[in-house]
């Protein structure tokens, strides 16, 4: 006999503001970004110009292995974020994504 699964609703989620202060660039395409963990820090990171998403399923622990590296063809960075993820964080992170798109019809 199968077990039953009890589905839960997304969670609603605010819509993610941009940042609250101007960000700084510096003249080697790299900017002061805000800590997502710690309001008192930030990180030098580089600024890449697009970037190229792969994913693998993670079957033993019921999620995705989501990889994004950034650049494009003809200017790749080297810069990579590799994350595992459930479906339901997936959602939170495509729910993200959409706000900020949303939020560009006016640029």
């Amino acid at each position: 006999m199968t077990p039953s699964v009890e589905l839960l609703p997304p969670i609603k989620a605010d819509p993610i503001e941009p940042f609250a202060i101007p960000i700084l660039l510096d003249d080697r395409g790299c900017a002061w970004i805000p800590d997502a963990f710690n309001a008192a820090l930030y990180q030098l990171l580089p600024v890449c110009e697009g970037a190229s998403l792969g994913w693998a399923p993670i079957p033993e622990l019921n999620k995705a292995l989501i990889a994004i590296q950034g650049g494009n063809p003809f200017a790749p960075t080297g810069e990579a974020l590799a994350i595992a993820i459930s479906r339901r964080g997936l959602r939170g992170l495509i729910d993200g994504l959409k706000s900020i798109e949303a939020q560009m019809e006016g640029m």
